[in-house]
């Protein structure tokens, strides 16, 4: 592993067992396959063709995460870069033979989210209904809540403060205690 490792771990191949991918500083995604089982994992390193991710510009210190966002059944891709905003790639795939293709603008509905630096996203159904919110970690240890005001398969992200984000007044960031260290 290079500096500033950002892990994942999700069932790219779709057998059934957690495999890890790992941002890299130099704007690449590393792909550990487990060969193992789910109670005794072994990762192997697979590499060019066998890289799902392989040939994605993920950008400067990127930190990925996996998620059906589509609604289709597979895992689509979603990476946080240290502007701020997010990349998306879709699978086009299948759920055990991905293939990301990279989405923008209006095709991509994480499009507009900027939390100036370094953004680490997260998805859940943090409000029970049930499709994928956003969680994006920043730079200066505040953690911004997006609901998604679409459905399953077209999400659409609404910023919420203050009371309406539950994460309001969570500070997790050694930046946000000591300001003047950046």
């Amino acid at each position: 592993m290079g500096n500033a490792s950002a892990p994942t771990l999700a069932d790219i191949d779709g057998d059934g067992d957690l495999d890890l991918v790992v941002g890299e500083e130099n704007h690449t995604l590393k792909y550990y396959q487990n060969t193992g089982t789910t109670s005794n994992p072994a990762y192997e390193a697979k590499t060019g063709g066998s890289n799902p991710f392989n040939g994605i510009n993920a950008g400067f210190f990127p930190k990925p995460t996996l998620a059906d966002i589509d609604g289709d059944g597979d895992l689509d891709l979603v990476v946080g870069e240290n502007d701020g905003t997010l990349k998306y790639y879709q699978n086009t795939g299948t759920t055990s033979n991905p293939a990301y293709e990279a989405k923008t603008g209006d095709s991509n509905p994480f499009d507009g989210i900027d939390v100036r630096d370094f953004s680490s996203p997260s998805l859940a159904d943090i409000d029970g209904d049930g499709d994928l919110d956003l969680v994006v970690g920043e730079f200066y240890g505040t953690l911004k809540y997006y609901q998604n005001t679409g459905t399953t398969s077209n999400p659409a992200y609404e910023v919420k403060t203050g009371d309406s984000n539950p994460f309001n007044g969570i500070d997790v960031g050694y930046y946000s205690h000591n300001p003047g260290r950046y």
